[in-house]
């Protein structure tokens, strides 16, 4: 059975809510140079790795297209075989090795209140030293604004769809 983009679901509990500015260089990384990295999701379709990536593809591809599917048990590599990149001395490798990594460096952004509910469920110490978990989990009441340099890529307009943590208000919010 053929499944759609559609067929899966952003992680609900997700520790990570994206930077602006990454979001944009995940996209125009897709849009100019193709899928770098996979996306992973449990056995039920919500994605547990890769929510970026998915909202990034609902974005660039519509949930219609058909997502290329590999099933495991996590016992074994995947690995993901780039056809049109002959080796890793072609240009576009070289600079989707970057990207990879320093998307992912821009685009994380701690859920403090996610990364706190979590806590209680899994051990987090081998991802945050003590002292690391320990402040980050302290601005809790007060979490701290965006990163000034969160201003969007190549100056793109967002809109983002926000609830409100105290009143459960609905709201779009447009960022640059």
């Amino acid at each position: 059975m053929k499944k759609k983009l559609s067929d899966f679901r952003l992680q609900q509990r997700n520790g990570n809510k994206h930077s602006v500015r990454g979001m944009g260089m995940l996209d125009h990384t897709i849009a100019t140079e193709g899928f770098i990295g996979a996306i992973t999701a449990a056995a039920d379709g919500e994605v547990f790795d890769g929510s970026a990536r998915l909202e990034t593809s609902f974005d660039r591809f519509g949930e219609t297209v058909e997502p290329i599917i590999v099933r495991s048990k996590g016992d074994r590599p995947i690995i993901h075989i780039r056809e049109d990149i002959p080796n890793a001395e072609d240009p576009k490798a070289k600079l989707l090795s970057i990207a990879a990594n320093r998307i992912s460096e821009v685009n994380y952004v701690p859920d403090t209140d996610v990364l706190a509910e979590l806590s209680g469920d899994i051990d987090l110490s081998l991802l945050y030293f003590d002292d690391e978990l320990d402040n980050l989990l302290k601005g809790l009441s007060d979490p701290p604004p965006p990163p000034e340099n969160d201003r969007g890529f190549n100056g793109q307009t967002k809109e983002i769809n926000c609830t409100c943590p105290q009143c459960g208000h609905g709201f779009v919010r447009q960022m640059q």
